[in-house]
């Protein structure tokens, strides 16, 4: 056995590197962290929902513009045609 004390080693840090987090409503967030950009956070972050947790707009933006509803002021809701000649878009 040696005596004294343990040779120190060189600590590796890492560069780039995600960290996932599940939430207790079923999402998991995923930050995505690279040293080289920034030390100060995050460079991005992806929040992925249940299936059934999105509301009406979150499913709208997931869909092409030819596939999406458009809420009028006057509280209709019409298709990509309709809100097109009507100016909405």
């Amino acid at each position: 056995m040696k005596r004294g004390r343990p040779v120190e080693q060189p600590v590796e840090v890492k560069e780039k590197f995600t960290r996932v987090v599940k939430h207790d409503d079923g999402s998991v967030t995923t930050w995505y962290y690279d040293y080289s950009k920034t030390k100060l956070g995050p460079i991005k972050t992806e929040t992925k929902y249940p299936k059934g947790m999105l509301d009406w707009e979150q499913v709208q933006e997931s869909l092409p513009k030819t596939k999406r509803k458009y809420a009028l002021d006057d509280g209709r809701i019409v298709g990509y045609t309709r809100a097109k000649e009507l100016g909405v878009i």
